[in-house]
């Protein structure tokens, strides 16, 4: 996909709060988006016996009556240094310590999963999720020796908070219902934004930027209509800058891209992202010097209609987490790429 990153000043106004649910205990965190599915994730403090490799756990699972959760692990090299050979937790047990009797045996699905991750089997991840929500820590073993250290924390109240949060998994299935939902229709259609062939020039460009050597100005023609927006790109001094703007009508004033949604203190750095394949627009907010944790937030042009918010992923905990695998906490349905 055609994306860059850039370090982005954008006009900020207040939201109103989504529906997410997001809390913490320890090395594990509860986000629920608006759609009530919930996903648990785990990954051990940055620190913690770093000679050993640490598993990221997420438990996933939907509100649906009867749906059990989907337990999947990833295993990684906090050190970079361990040149791991085993990424696959397959054989080994979660134990609370080496020489004590084994909680559970490890047994992926091997059909299941993608590389690096291990995907276990609706029929395990209920029993495996309650073995790690013991109290006490819990360590993956192989044989009797320590292989990987797990999150810790009180997962057994995270498991409470996402049943209230989710009050139609606990009511029976229906056998006459499919459990996947008819898929949603098409209300929003995305389409790839092509850059404009010549380089928008206007007053207020130069005005933002007066250096023509260090200015740079790029833009993409958004709506497929008759009387076309763009949006402009404008770079100078390490600064930058986004519009809206509708050269071909008379009159028309460039205005600064207003992304509205909610700021946390503690991350208060921002990038933006472009990917013109898909029209869409992704803010991360972080702290500043890393990018691990944070919220991203994703808008695609709707022709007609404007910026609409399609995604919103969550991580308040700095672990290594690249934002492609944070948990969603706000979803829109009924849009697809054309």
């Amino acid at each position: 996909m055609r994306g860059f990153a850039l370090i982005a000043l954008i006009l900020l106004a207040p939201v109103p709060a989504s529906a997410e649910v997001v809390s913490q205990r320890g090395d594990w965190l509860l986000v629920c988006d608006n759609h009530a599915d919930c996903t648990i994730m785990g990954a051990p403090g940055e620190g913690v016996a770093s000679s050993y490799p640490h598993v990221e756990v997420r438990i996933f699972r939907r509100d649906r009556p009867g749906h059990p959760p989907l337990l999947t692990t990833r295993t990684t090299d906090p050190s970079a240094a361990l040149n791991l050979q085993v990424r696959t937790l397959a054989g080994m047990s979660l134990a609370s310590g080496g020489f004590a009797e084994p909680m559970a045996r490890l047994q992926p699905d091997p059909d299941a999963g993608t590389p690096g991750v291990d995907t276990f089997s609706s029929e395990d991840s209920g029993p495996l999720v309650q073995v790690l929500a013991q109290p006490g820590p819990l360590v993956v073993r192989s044989g009797f020796g320590l292989f990987a250290v797990l999150p810790q924390g009180d997962l057994a109240a995270l498991l409470a908070r996402m049943d209230r949060a989710q009050p139609r998994v606990a009511a029976p299935p229906d056998p006459t219902v499919e459990d996947l939902p008819l898929p949603a229709p098409i209300l929003y259609e995305l389409f790839p934004r092509e850059p404009a062939a010549t380089p928008p020039a206007h007053p207020a460009f130069e005005q933002a930027c007066p250096d023509p050597v260090d200015r740079q100005v790029g833009s993409f023609t958004l709506d497929h209509t008759t009387s076309p927006t763009m949006l402009v790109h404008l770079a100078c001094g390490g600064q930058h800058y986004f519009y809206l703007w509708n050269p071909l009508l008379p009159g028309s004033q460039p205005s600064g891209l207003t992304l509205r949604r909610a700021r946390e203190q503690r991350f208060p750095a921002s990038q933006v992202m472009l990917d013109a394949d898909t029209g869409t627009v992704t803010v991360l907010d972080h702290p500043p010097g890393r990018t691990d944790c944070g919220a991203e937030t994703m808008w695609g042009w709707v022709d007609g209609t404007g910026m609409v918010l399609l995604r919103r992923r969550v991580m308040p905990l700095c672990r290594g987490i690249a934002a492609d695998r944070w948990p969603v906490a706000f979803l829109l349905d009924g849009w697809a790429v054309r």
